[in-house]
């Protein structure tokens, strides 16, 4: 079993480690120290755990799949965390119920960022990162295995869609990718194109396995279920700031 803790701050999580234990028992002993900026206020963060089960290195494919999480507002525990002149109290030890993840199998998610500059028509995509990305199998997938378990090439596509059809298509480059599955790009990614095309179109994002092995996508667009008000804010100029969109499957 592993877990990871983190502070939320806003909707970014910061992972900082993780145990093992081989039974149903997690015992941990270890401390953890998050860094709390100054212009934030202890009472307005949200304690996250994670729980993951383990998979072996010595298994051909490797996937963290997560088991259940908690999440607990410190504005709680304040009267338990510092006095009344914000002073650290005593160790406080309480039991928390996990609640179970819905998904059963997530496809993990892709962290992007997106702007439009409107003078310029040009839509700017800055592929971030990605974490918890699901392998499925492949009998070529001995050809790469090494002491620390299979590595894949991954980049991510970028198409934009009119009716369905691809009219701009750009990709990062390829990233090896390990049994951790959170490849980091950082790229940016130019389209051109009037703000009225754009604002009936969708974009497509797909993580992509060499050579072209698609393993998963997300859109955004106007009518997007979960993704709709950042297309929205795009449209609208507003400040860019990274977002995690949720992979799914390939159709």
């Amino acid at each position: 079993m592993i877990f990871s803790s983190g502070l939320l701050l806003k909707s970014r999580k910061d992972t900082y480690a993780f145990n093992y234990s081989e039974d149903n028992k997690i015992e941990c002993s270890d401390y953890f120290v998050f860094q709390v900026p100054a212009n934030r206020r202890i009472d307005d963060l949200t304690l996250e755990i994670v729980l993951y089960d383990h998979v072996s290195k010595q298994q051909k494919y490797l996937q963290q799949h997560k088991l259940g999480y908690l999440h607990l507002p410190l504005a709680q525990l304040m009267p338990e965390l510092v006095d009344d002149e914000q002073q650290p109290q005593s160790v406080t030890q309480f039991f928390m119920r996990c609640l179970p993840f819905e998904d059963a199998k997530s496809y993990g998610e892709l962290m992007v960022s997106m702007t439009y500059q409107s003078q310029a028509e040009r839509l700017t995509v800055v592929i971030i990162r990605a974490r918890d990305l699901f392998f499925t199998p492949d009998d070529d997938d001995d050809d790469d295995v090494s002491k620390d378990g299979p590595t894949y090439e991954i980049y991510v596509q970028v198409n934009v869609l009119r009716d369905g059809k691809s009219f701009k298509r750009k990709k990062t480059g390829v990233r090896h990718c390990d049994h951790v599955n959170s490849p980091v790009w950082s790229e940016t990614l130019n389209f051109d194109m009037p703000l009225g095309l754009l604002a009936t179109s969708t974009i497509e994002f797909s993580i992509c396995r060499t050579p072209s092995q698609i393993m998963a996508c997300c859109h955004v667009s106007a009518n997007s279920h979960s993704n709709a008000q950042i297309f929205q804010n795009l449209l609208s100029g507003a400040t860019s700031s990274a977002q995690w969109l949720p992979l799914n499957e390939p159709k």
